[in-house]
Parts: structure tokens; C-alpha cells; sequence
């Protein structure tokens, strides 16, 4: 199955600050979006505790390293 595009930030904000005083079922309606879209933005938040997509996933970016930073400093 083919994914689709992530919410934006300013999409994923009011998602979150709905939930205060709604239940999934009225922000669906109110949003217009699918339910698994606001499960997941929800989810994401409450593992995360950050609305920033980017800021989420920023450890897991790039090649793992091989070598630390004090293997470098024994070979010199």
C-alpha cells in the first residue's frame, strides 16, 4: 500500500490542541481527515511530547557510526 504525504506541522497543532476538549470521533468530523491520521498524530505526541515532525526523527537521520569519537583519538 502506497503512503501518502505526512500532515504538516500547522495541520498536526490544532489535531492535538483539539483532543483538550473533543473526542477522536468529533475531530474527525471537524477536521475532515481520516481516523488513522489523528491516531497517529496522536500517538506521535504522546511518545514524542513534540508537534514537530522533524525534531521526532532527527536521531535517526544519517549513517551510524562506526568509529567514536575516541577510537579517532587512540589512532592519532
Amino acid at each position: 500500500m502506497a503512503r501518502g504525504k505526512a500532515p504538516s506541522d500547522a495541520f498536526r497543532a490544532p489535531i492535538i490542541n483539539l483532543t483538550r476538549r473533543f473526542y477522536v470521533d468529533n475531530i474527525i468530523e471537524y477536521t475532515g481527515c481520516r481516523r488513522r491520521t489523528v491516531e497517529c498524530t496522536l500517538t506521535d505526541y504522546q511518545r514524542h511530547r513534540v508537534v514537530a515532525r522533524e525534531h521526532m526523527f532527527a536521531h535517526l537521520r544519517g549513517a551510524r557510526r562506526d568509529l567514536t569519537f575516541m577510537d579517532v583519538r587512540v589512532c592519532l
